[in-house]
């Protein structure tokens, strides 16, 4: 009796587990429309997107480490990661993360600043939800080889439609250029792709280790290194120096802090649901937290159109189909 009373009990719990974390996916994946415009800021400031990469990752990979460094059980997580790594059940490619989140970084601040973070967003939807098809479909993830079904693969073309129907909406302005457009589209869309591969690899770090802050701390870490490296070397190359953030516009440099959060609830959220729908809950968050914010702030070169509304509602979908999938 008592084993069937604990089986009932934990049933509820086991289906409200991944409805929780699917929330937190969408607001901390709103949060990141911030990110996206301090750093179209920071572009605007400095010139140079690799900067604002490195902004970004260095920052959060400082937060990252005092959050490490004072919690005892992040601190007991990242021993089991390094006992993990050392019997070769984490492999040095998932630990690749930080280095696909700095390319999205870098592209993110330069496209969103020309044409708005909404056309932006909706643009990564192609690259992401193509990619997390194949992610899924090679077993990349923390939940091992997943199917490509029916469902699945209309979830994706759905997510893709959006793109093709905010870009129309793009076209109507008479300063587009469809080539010019068609690039940054396509631009946006290997930033997407990145981000499916960083969900897949953090998501292996935070099964290992059992906390997605660990994750995301791993990310960071190996991103801010990397982007040291690759700027002190171009520097050094060009002779162009990092430009100062102003000291009155210096909350833009702490961006990286809602990228940080984001990483964190995704590692924890792809081996709940898979990296299809965490790309598409994702997706959602992002649609919203752009519109709010081209609605109520806009920007040069972003506004709120039937289209952008529409590609919203077209992800929507796509997340409930993916989901019963």
């Amino acid at each position: 009796m008592a084993r069937r009373s604990v089986s009932k009990d934990a049933a509820p719990r086991a289906r409200a587990a991944p409805a929780l974390a699917s929330a937190a996916l969408v607001v901390a994946s709103a949060g990141t429309m911030v990110q996206a415009r301090f750093n179209a800021e920071l572009v605007a400031i400095t010139g140079n997107p690799l900067e604002v990469s490195l902004i970004n990752l260095v920052a959060a990979a400082c937060v990252g480490s005092l959050a490490v460094l004072s919690t005892p059980t992040l601190r007991s997580s990242w021993r089991t990661m390094i006992r993990a790594i050392r019997a070769r059940r984490l492999r040095p490619w998932q630990l690749a993360g930080g280095a696909l989140g700095g390319y999205y970084i870098a592209i993110q601040g330069s496209v969103a600043l020309a044409v708005g973070v909404a056309v932006f967003t909706v643009a990564v939807v192609a690259g992401q939800t193509g990619a997390a098809l194949v992610v899924d479909r090679l077993g990349l993830s923390p939940m091992g080889r997943r199917g490509v079904s029916t469902k699945r693969v209309v979830a994706a073309a759905l997510a893709i439609g959006a793109v093709l129907v905010v870009a129309t909406g793009r076209l109507t302005e008479p300063r587009a250029s469809i080539a010019a457009l068609a690039g940054i589209l396509l631009l946006a869309a290997s930033a997407g792709v990145a981000s499916a591969f960083q969900q897949a690899v953090n998501g292996h770090v935070a099964a290992v280790s059992g906390r997605g802050m660990t994750a995301a701390w791993v990310n960071f870490i190996g991103g801010a290194a990397l982007m040291v490296l690759v700027v002190a070397l171009l520097d050094r190359a060009t002779g162009v120096d990092l430009a100062a953030v102003p000291r009155d516009q210096w909350w833009l440099s702490v961006a990286g802090l809602f990228g940080l959060v984001y990483i964190a609830t995704v590692a924890w959220v792809v081996r709940l649901v898979g990296v299809l729908v965490a790309s598409l809950l994702t997706l959602v968050g992002l649609l919203a937290g752009s519109v709010l914010l081209d609605a109520v702030v806009p920007t040069r070169g972003s506004s709120v159109t039937w289209q952008l509304l529409a590609g919203v509602v077209l992800t929507a979908i796509a997340v409930g189909l993916a989901s019963r999938a």
